[in-house]
């Protein structure tokens, strides 16, 4: 099983309906999809309305198996450092998203450090050096190489959150599926009941 399933036909490919792992209903109109595309600035297509149909289909495929592949790990935990935004002291620690999708949380390797846990439906933006304001202690505490590979994550009621992964690419694929996954949490909060319960072992169903 993927992480989308999309019920669509060869003629119909705008009007898929994607699912996340637990069985929620996520996205079901082609414009929530086209802003999607637009909002993650789809690989290579600066403009996603001048997409054709196929080049759309390969961009979600796309995007599909990027957010798959991220969500497998992510629920296992992943080693990055942590830069607090107030004093720019970096230290290590590893990121967690729950098995139903809906929750960030941040473990620090220093048990004298709290635990950050976030909803994902609570994030406001997940972006890199070059697409927004960083705090002045951040990018004082930071080299160069460092900040190519920091993510800042800003919460609509919480402070913010900047995290350095592995690599730039790593950072891209972080920015990018943490979008998504923010839109899937918007679209189960907003379904009635919420969002259902998910095993791992759905989650880590191959297709």
């Amino acid at each position: 099983m993927s992480l989308w399933c999309c019920n669509c036909g060869h003629e119909e490919e705008e009007k898929s309906t994607i699912h996340n792992p637990s069985g929620g209903r996520v996205a079901s109109k082609p414009e929530e999809f086209t802003s999607l595309l637009n909002s993650t600035r789809a690989h290579q297509l600066s403009d996603v309305t001048i997409m054709s149909p196929t080049e759309k289909m390969q961009e979600k495929a796309r995007l599909q198996e990027l957010v798959k592949g991220f969500a497998k790990r992510a629920v296992h935990g992943v080693s990055c450092h942590v830069v607090d935004v107030a004093t720019g002291r970096v230290y290590p620690a590893a990121y967690e998203i729950d098995r139903q999708l809906q929750r960030l949380r941040v473990v620090p390797k220093d048990p004298d450090v709290s635990i950050r846990s976030s909803s994902i439906s609570g994030i406001r933006d997940s972006f890199s050096i070059e697409a927004g304001d960083v705090p002045p202690a951040v990018r004082s505490a930071l080299v160069e190489e460092q900040r190519k590979r920091l993510v800042l994550i800003s919460f609509y009621d919480a402070p913010m959150l900047c995290l350095l992964e592995a690599s730039v690419a790593e950072r891209e694929r972080f920015v990018t599926c943490l979008k998504i996954l923010r839109l899937f949490a918007t679209h189960a909060d907003a379904e009635p009941g919420g969002a259902t319960a998910s095993s791992e072992a759905k989650l880590m169903q191959r297709s």
